[in-house]
């Protein structure tokens, strides 16, 4: 016996589901980066130059998560 499955998917929806998943990963993305700005902001002068980064390097950075926030 053979079983063929068929899955339809209207375009509408299809076009609806795409929208959705980019709108979604775009926060994820957003989010993504917020908290890796808020994680900059925290490290000390020992922990960026670790990662061969510089309080100054961190600064402007870190500001775009501390605007974010007022």
């Amino acid at each position: 016996m053979t079983i063929i499955t068929v899955n339809f998917r209207p375009a509408a929806v299809s076009a609806r589901s795409s929208l959705l998943q980019r709108a979604w990963s775009a926060v994820r993305q957003a989010h993504a980066v917020s908290r890796t700005r808020h994680v900059l902001s925290a490290l000390d002068d020992r922990m960026l130059s670790d990662i061969g980064a510089s309080r100054a390097d961190a600064e402007p950075v870190a500001a775009v998560w501390d605007a974010g926030l007022r």
